[in-house]
């Protein structure tokens, strides 16, 4: 099984602090009656920027529908512009036709209906029957709800342009109302774009189908779309308004480290500022570093315990590496920041103090076991931005838990040489990877494993259910296509007032365990084609700020007079799931059909023997989905598979395509695409 070392090797890594605003320092002395910690009278105040228009979006995960798609259309009416000289009319106008007219009842003689089932009314619209490209003929819309100005508009080069900008879950929403609602030709036209831009589309285009079910994968994989694309010979990227978020929760700061190449760390939050104390506060686990008593900080990959460790240099890591505290001097903590990569007029740097960790936080089995917060005491700051600065809300102490909420923050970005060596077609937009960005959140009852699978919304046969700490609240991306990783750590869940107003901190993000489907890189050099795909069904674990707030309090000799939330106490899942088998969640359409089948343990990578799920990585860059060998390998060491290599993309060749149970034989390179088989798979949380 997964070692909790993994798991918090992982957020070591992964995560590292980061800090806030102007500061009080803590020795200043107030009369008259004791301090609270209490709600500053300007928290939680926006003071640029906007939330994205989806945001009131519900989405809806199918296996007919190709992924997400968003389920009340409504949602997006303001997404485009309803003026005729616009480029995204066309998107607009499409809208209108199906929320007016509904789509077309697509139900064949069978009683099946290929459509995603969500939107109505269903209409019975004119159908024609075409000869398919798989040799069969097949039912198709001729004249269906959309508008013959729609059409002609949809067909138009600026409007596929439009639409393939926008992110998988809205862009997949789009080209599925296409498909089941405008003239045949018009979905063609979208669907070839799609299919010509796959993966190996080239290959699997002209590799011969002789069996029908590689036609009908072929065909069902022609309709998912990536989460974040770059259709480089098209000239079309998916585009974020990434100034929705410029400046806009000033209350959120920036751990980074010190010195000649300061880089971000973490999130850290700022709860109240003077004439009352400076309160910041983030995750205990930012506050260790990879350090090497003669060289100093280190790289992470010098103290990791995966195959990515580099101890063995040592050049990078000096003689001796090892995770040990972050003491005052090793970081500063920047507020007022909006690209953490550029020098901004608005940013204002505070020195630290001091900082204090939970004393119950394990440093042993780290953020895993609970704890995971630490505050800032920093020094007092003379620069005059430091006034524009608000700080968030406390949560409510409301006894109605909220059900979605906002994360925001920074992730660390990719190292450039595996930007340069993969995803080359990224360098152009690499600035954009260190520019803040924000979530929407479903807030979940309690924490626990996934009970579904991230590629089709169906249900596990083998669900674990790992266990999750007392004092943490849970939460999903809406859309499920993002896995927060490294430098998101401290980064807040922050929930809305009635009036949608002001924000308070709901909690600031823990660990997570773990991506389902994680894919970044070149996928067509000759189209200049790339893409980042991210999936996942696994809950993101946050530290609940309302459970230590009396403690909080307390280092900032405050007092906090809420009151007591029962549920602060309550850990859930089952500590002794580990002892169940090590299986895998399934996470692309060939793992469907051969189902949750058990990790193959212990296994050699790389000459080095595992007894558990592992990371991997590529230049610098740490993939995060936790994966164990299902397939036997021709090469052993010993008797046991042993793996030199890991072929993300492609797969092994079986040493028998005629057999499934087949080992796979890395030495073969004759058999078609459809043939080949990943190695390693996606682990459960409870490995």
């Amino acid at each position: 099984s997964c070692p909790a070392s993994i798991i918090i090797a992982f957020q070591l890594r992964r995560m590292l602090l980061w800090i806030i605003l102007s500061v009080v320092p803590s020795s200043l002395t107030y009369s008259g009656a004791e301090l609270k910690l209490e709600n500053d009278h300007s928290c939680g105040i926006t003071t640029r920027g906007q939330a994205e228009c989806y945001f009131d979006c519900q989405i809806n995960s199918s296996a007919q529908g190709s992924g997400q798609l968003i389920q009340n259309l409504t949602c997006l009416e303001d997404c485009w512009s309803s003026n005729d000289s616009d480029k995204d009319h066309c998107i607009y106008l499409l809208l209108q036709d199906v929320i007016s007219k509904g789509v077309c009842n697509l139900t064949d003689e069978f009683g099946y209906n290929p459509g995603p089932g969500i939107y109505e009314p269903l209409v019975a619209c004119s159908m024609a029957i075409v000869a398919s490209p798989w040799g069969f003929n097949q039912n198709v819309v001729d004249q269906g709800t959309c508008s013959k100005k729609t059409e002609k508009l949809l067909l138009k080069k600026k409007c596929q342009k439009k639409i393939m900008e926008e992110q998988g879950f809205i862009q997949n929403t789009l080209v599925q109302l296409i498909q089941n609602s405008c003239n045949h030709n018009v979905s063609e036209y979208y669907v070839n774009f799609q299919q010509e831009n796959l993966p190996g589309a080239r290959k699997k285009r002209n590799a011969e189908l002789s069996n029908p079910e590689e036609a009908q994968i072929h065909s069902r994989v022609k309709r998912l779309a990536p989460a974040q694309a770059i259709y480089g010979s098209d000239d079309i990227r998916t585009k974020l308004k990434f100034e929705n978020t410029h400046n806009r929760y000033s209350w959120i700061c920036s751990l980074r480290s010190s010195g000649s190449s300061p880089e971000h760390l973490c999130a850290v939050n700022l709860l109240t500022r003077p004439p009352k104390p400076t309160v910041i506060v983030g995750s205990a686990h930012c506050t260790y570093l990879c350090k090497d008593q003669s060289a100093g900080l280190v790289s992470a990959c010098c103290c990791s315990s995966g195959p990515e460790n580099c101890a063995g240099n040592s050049t990078l890591c000096g003689d001796n590496p090892g995770v040990d505290k972050m003491n005052k001097d090793e970081a500063t903590i920047v507020c007022g920041e909006w690209q953490t990569n550029v020098f901004e007029n608005s940013k204002i740097i505070l020195e630290i103090k001091k900082i204090i960790r939970h004393p119950e936080y394990n440093e042993t089995l780290g953020p895993i076991n609970g704890n995971d917060i630490a505050v800032f005491k920093v020094k007092k700051s003379g620069d005059k931005k430091a006034k524009k600065i608000k700080p968030a809300c406390l949560p409510s102490n409301s006894s109605t838990a909220p059900s979605s909420g906002i994360h925001a923050g920074w992730s660390k970005p990719p190292p450039l040489s595996f930007i340069n060596n993969h995803a080359k077609e990224y360098a152009e937009f690499y600035d954009d990877f260190f520019k803040q960005w924000h979530y929407k959140m479903d807030i979940l009852e309690k924490c626990e494993d996934p009970t579904t699978t991230a590629i089709t919304g169906g249900p596990l046969t083998f669900p674990s259910n790992s266990s999750y700490p007392a004092g943490t609240v849970c939460a999903k991306d809406f859309s499920k296509q993002s896995c927060f990783s490294t430098g998101d750590s401290g980064s807040p869940l922050m929930v809305q007032g009635g009036d949608k107003s002001l924000f308070s901190i709901e909690g600031i993000l823990s660990f997570v365990k773990g991506c389902d489907v994680f894919t970044f890189g070149t996928t067509n050099s000759a189209k200049k084609n790339a893409q980042l795909n991210q999936q996942t069904e696994n809950p993101s674990t946050y530290t609940k700020l309302s459970c230590f707030l009396p403690w909080i309090a307390e280092q900032y000799g405050m007092v906090y007079e809420g009151e007591e939330d029962p549920s602060c106490s309550e850990a859930s899942g089952n500590p002794d799931d580990v002892d169940e088998p090590c299986r895998i969640t399934p996470s692309n359409l060939v793992e469907l059909f051969t189902g949750e089948v058990e990790c193959i343990l212990p296994y050699y990578y790389k000459g080095t023997l595992y007894d558990g799920c592992i990371l991997f990585e590529e230049d610098g860059f740490v993939y995060p989905i936790f994966r164990c060998p299902t397939r036997n390998i021709t090469t052993k060491i010993d008797g046991i598979n042993s793996f030199q290599f890991l072929p993300l993309v492609d797969g092994y060749c079986p040493e028998d395509s005629s057999d499934p149970t087949s080992p796979l034989n890395p030495n073969k390179t004759d058999c078609s695409s459809f043939a080949r088989r990943a190695p390693f798979s996606q682990c459960k949380n409870n490995c």
